[in-house]
């Protein structure tokens, strides 16, 4: 626990220093379609989702390698009066891409719930040559929730979403 929470001290801390200098501006937003596009940023913030969509269920978060890039899903279910629905869209979310830190941080908002297993998902990056660990940050706030995906090397990442069922697409290459 003592081991995330200085990662998450970090992480604020580094994002609150690239908005302070202007590292990410307007023009490296990039907006997370509903399809694979093949426009792969190294440096930026992705932006998707439905900020209507308040209440929101991670159900895993799941790794696969291809032949041309790995890929991160986040799959995701609407939890309304403790029944799970499916979701047209995701929930807003933000992805910011740092090839000075070489991470991603995903940060997705609404009243999250966690219902997957965290040493399973991180047992299952072992496997990924671009992928050196995941940090499930602990739950701070009741409206959002981040993890960070920390990278061997710099690398190019693109950022879509998928429904039925709703889930979250993390491409990432050399």
């Amino acid at each position: 626990m003592k081991y995330l929470s200085i990662v998450l001290i970090a992480v604020m801390t580094q994002l609150t220093a690239h908005s302070a200098k202007g590292a990410i501006n307007k023009d490296k937003v990039s907006v997370a379609e509903s399809r694979k596009t093949e426009h792969y940023v190294s440096k930026g913030v992705y932006v998707g989702g439905d900020w209507a969509v308040d209440t929101i269920t991670i159900k895993d978060i799941r790794y696969a390698k291809n032949a041309k890039f790995e890929r991160v899903v986040i799959d995701l279910e609407n939890t309304i009066d403790n029944k799970k629905t499916a979701l047209d869209r995701p929930p807003y979310y933000h992805v910011g891409i740092s090839p000075n830190y070489k991470r991603a941080v995903i940060s997705i908002l609404g009243k999250t719930q966690l219902s997957f297993d965290p040493k399973k998902v991180i047992a299952s990056f072992k496997k990924s040559d671009l992928i050196s660990r995941v940090d499930l940050l602990p739950k701070i706030e009741t409206d959002r929730w981040a993890f960070v995906l920390q990278c061997r090397k710099e690398c190019k990442t693109e950022v879509f979403e998928l429904s039925q069922p709703s889930r979250i697409i993390l491409d990432f290459k050399k």
